[in-house]
Protein backbone atom coordinates (compact mmCIF):
# COMPACT_ATOMS: atom_id res chain seq x y z
CA UNK A 1 0.00 0.00 0.00
CA UNK A 2 2.89 2.37 0.73
CA UNK A 3 4.35 1.67 -2.73
CA UNK A 4 0.98 2.33 -4.37
CA UNK A 5 0.80 5.68 -2.56
CA UNK A 6 4.27 6.60 -3.80
CA UNK A 7 3.35 5.70 -7.37
CA UNK A 8 0.13 7.70 -7.12
CA UNK A 9 2.00 10.79 -5.87
CA UNK A 10 4.53 10.54 -8.66
CA UNK A 11 8.10 11.49 -9.29
CA UNK A 12 7.70 15.29 -8.77
CA UNK A 13 6.92 14.78 -5.10
CA UNK A 14 9.79 12.35 -4.61
CA UNK A 15 12.23 14.63 -6.42
CA UNK A 16 11.17 17.65 -4.36
CA UNK A 17 13.03 19.07 -1.39
CA UNK A 18 10.67 17.59 1.20
CA UNK A 19 12.32 15.92 4.21
CA UNK A 20 11.88 12.16 4.57
CA UNK A 21 9.80 12.60 7.75
CA UNK A 22 7.43 14.99 6.00
CA UNK A 23 7.08 12.64 3.05
CA UNK A 24 6.29 9.68 5.32
CA UNK A 25 3.67 11.70 7.18
CA UNK A 26 2.10 12.62 3.86
CA UNK A 27 1.97 9.16 2.26
CA UNK A 28 1.20 7.02 5.32
CA UNK A 29 -1.56 7.03 7.92
CA UNK A 30 0.86 7.74 10.80
CA UNK A 31 -0.89 11.02 11.71
CA UNK A 32 -4.42 9.74 11.10
CA UNK A 33 -6.59 9.39 14.22
CA UNK A 34 -7.92 6.08 12.86
CA UNK A 35 -4.55 4.40 13.35
CA UNK A 36 -3.32 5.87 16.61
CA UNK A 37 -4.40 2.86 18.67
CA UNK A 38 -2.08 0.71 16.57
CA UNK A 39 0.81 2.48 18.29
CA UNK A 40 -0.43 1.72 21.78
CA UNK A 41 0.85 -1.85 21.51
CA UNK A 42 3.93 -2.44 19.39
CA UNK A 43 6.05 -5.57 19.16
CA UNK A 44 9.48 -5.36 17.62
CA UNK A 45 11.28 -8.32 16.07
CA UNK A 46 15.00 -7.83 15.54
CA UNK A 47 16.61 -9.86 12.79
CA UNK A 48 20.25 -10.90 13.00
CA UNK A 49 22.66 -10.23 10.14
CA UNK A 50 23.65 -13.84 9.56
CA UNK A 51 22.62 -17.12 11.12
CA UNK A 52 21.36 -15.43 14.29
CA UNK A 53 18.03 -16.05 15.92
CA UNK A 54 15.28 -13.42 15.63
CA UNK A 55 14.56 -11.66 18.92
CA UNK A 56 11.07 -10.42 19.70
CA UNK A 57 11.14 -7.56 22.18
CA UNK A 58 8.46 -7.11 24.79
CA UNK A 59 5.51 -4.85 24.11
CA UNK A 60 6.38 -1.23 23.30
CA UNK A 61 4.16 1.83 23.55
CA UNK A 62 4.69 4.54 20.94
CA UNK A 63 2.44 7.01 22.76
CA UNK A 64 2.22 9.08 25.91
CA UNK A 65 -0.72 9.30 28.28
CA UNK A 66 -3.00 12.36 28.50
CA UNK A 67 -5.16 11.52 31.54
CA UNK A 68 -6.66 15.02 31.75
CA UNK A 69 -7.87 15.17 28.17
CA UNK A 70 -10.73 13.56 26.27
CA UNK A 71 -8.12 12.04 23.96
CA UNK A 72 -6.40 9.71 26.44
CA UNK A 73 -3.06 9.42 24.63
CA UNK A 74 -0.88 11.02 21.99
CA UNK A 75 1.18 9.07 19.47
CA UNK A 76 4.94 9.67 19.61
CA UNK A 77 5.25 10.65 15.95
CA UNK A 78 9.04 10.25 15.88
CA UNK A 79 8.77 6.60 16.93
CA UNK A 80 5.69 5.95 14.81
CA UNK A 81 7.48 7.16 11.68
CA UNK A 82 9.94 4.29 12.19
CA UNK A 83 7.10 1.84 11.60
CA UNK A 84 4.68 3.68 9.30
CA UNK A 85 1.45 1.99 8.35
CA UNK A 86 -1.21 2.55 5.76
CA UNK A 87 -4.61 1.03 6.38
CA UNK A 88 -6.48 -0.62 3.52
CA UNK A 89 -9.23 1.60 2.15
CA UNK A 90 -11.46 -1.29 1.11
CA UNK A 91 -11.81 -5.03 1.41
CA UNK A 92 -11.29 -7.16 4.50
CA UNK A 93 -8.41 -5.68 6.55
CA UNK A 94 -7.79 -9.09 8.11
CA UNK A 95 -6.49 -10.38 4.77
CA UNK A 96 -3.25 -9.39 2.99
CA UNK A 97 -3.92 -6.53 0.58
CA UNK A 98 -1.92 -4.59 -1.97
CA UNK A 99 1.83 -4.14 -1.68
CA UNK A 100 3.82 -3.25 1.42
CA UNK A 101 6.79 -0.90 1.12
CA UNK A 102 8.17 -2.08 4.47
CA UNK A 103 7.58 -5.18 6.55
CA UNK A 104 5.10 -3.31 8.76
CA UNK A 105 1.63 -4.79 8.95
CA UNK A 106 -1.50 -3.68 10.81
CA UNK A 107 -2.85 -6.33 13.16
CA UNK A 108 -6.32 -6.62 14.62
CA UNK A 109 -7.72 -8.49 17.62
CA UNK A 110 -8.35 -11.74 15.68
CA UNK A 111 -4.70 -11.74 14.58
CA UNK A 112 -3.49 -11.29 18.14
CA UNK A 113 -5.71 -14.05 19.49
CA UNK A 114 -4.35 -16.33 16.76
CA UNK A 115 -0.74 -15.28 17.53
CA UNK A 116 -1.29 -16.25 21.17
CA UNK A 117 -2.54 -19.69 20.15
CA UNK A 118 0.39 -20.84 18.01
CA UNK A 119 3.49 -19.96 16.04
CA UNK A 120 1.81 -21.59 13.02
CA UNK A 121 -0.82 -18.85 13.06
CA UNK A 122 1.93 -16.21 13.07
CA UNK A 123 3.69 -18.00 10.21
CA UNK A 124 0.46 -18.12 8.19
CA UNK A 125 0.03 -14.36 8.71
CA UNK A 126 3.60 -13.67 7.56
CA UNK A 127 3.35 -16.09 4.64
CA UNK A 128 0.51 -14.04 3.17
CA UNK A 129 2.22 -10.68 3.56
CA UNK A 130 5.96 -11.14 3.04
CA UNK A 131 5.71 -11.94 -0.69
CA UNK A 132 3.80 -8.64 -1.07
CA UNK A 133 6.55 -6.70 0.73
CA UNK A 134 9.26 -4.92 -1.25
CA UNK A 135 12.82 -6.13 -0.54
CA UNK A 136 11.66 -8.65 2.06
CA UNK A 137 13.17 -11.92 0.95
CA UNK A 138 13.26 -14.39 3.81
CA UNK A 139 13.49 -18.13 3.49
CA UNK A 140 10.85 -20.35 5.08
CA UNK A 141 13.12 -21.38 7.97
CA UNK A 142 13.82 -17.76 8.92
CA UNK A 143 10.13 -16.85 8.65
CA UNK A 144 9.27 -19.76 10.96
CA UNK A 145 11.90 -18.63 13.49
CA UNK A 146 10.35 -15.16 13.44
CA UNK A 147 6.94 -16.75 13.97
CA UNK A 148 8.23 -18.69 16.99
CA UNK A 149 9.78 -15.59 18.56
CA UNK A 150 6.73 -13.43 17.93
CA UNK A 151 4.33 -16.07 19.22
CA UNK A 152 6.33 -16.34 22.46
CA UNK A 153 6.41 -12.55 22.93
CA UNK A 154 2.70 -12.04 22.31
CA UNK A 155 1.65 -15.04 24.40
CA UNK A 156 3.77 -13.79 27.34
CA UNK A 157 2.29 -10.29 27.23
CA UNK A 158 -0.64 -9.02 29.21
CA UNK A 159 -2.29 -6.73 26.73
CA UNK A 160 -4.64 -3.87 27.55
CA UNK A 161 -8.33 -4.14 26.91
CA UNK A 162 -9.23 -3.75 23.26
CA UNK A 163 -7.52 -1.90 20.46
CA UNK A 164 -5.97 -2.13 17.05
CA UNK A 165 -2.51 -3.49 16.40
CA UNK A 166 0.39 -3.13 14.07
CA UNK A 167 3.61 -4.99 13.57
CA UNK A 168 6.82 -4.50 11.67
CA UNK A 169 9.82 -6.62 10.88
CA UNK A 170 13.29 -5.49 10.23
CA UNK A 171 16.89 -6.21 10.79
CA UNK A 172 20.24 -6.20 9.13
CA UNK A 173 20.00 -7.43 5.60
CA UNK A 174 21.60 -6.57 2.33
CA UNK A 175 19.79 -3.24 2.28
CA UNK A 176 21.23 -2.14 5.62
CA UNK A 177 20.03 -1.90 9.19
CA UNK A 178 16.37 -1.69 10.02
CA UNK A 179 13.96 -2.12 12.85
CA UNK A 180 10.97 -4.27 13.30
CA UNK A 181 7.89 -3.47 15.28
CA UNK A 182 4.26 -4.24 15.66
CA UNK A 183 1.40 -3.13 17.87
CA UNK A 184 -0.99 -5.66 19.21
CA UNK A 185 -4.30 -5.26 21.01
CA UNK A 186 -6.39 -7.96 22.52
CA UNK A 187 -7.57 -8.33 26.04
CA UNK A 188 -6.13 -11.24 27.94
CA UNK A 189 -9.68 -12.32 28.70
CA UNK A 190 -10.47 -12.39 24.96
CA UNK A 191 -7.70 -14.84 24.14
CA UNK A 192 -8.97 -18.34 23.60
Amino acid sequence: MLIEDLIRLGRPLLDGDMKAEELLRLITDVSDDRVKTFYRNVFVVLLARKDGEPVALSRQVFASANPDKKDDFTVDADKALGVPITLPSSGNPLNPQGRYGLPVYPLYDPHIRAFCESAQNVDKFLEGRMPRTESCMLDVATRQKIAQALHAAVAATTLPAKGAVHRALGGHGQTGPGISARPAPAAADQRQ
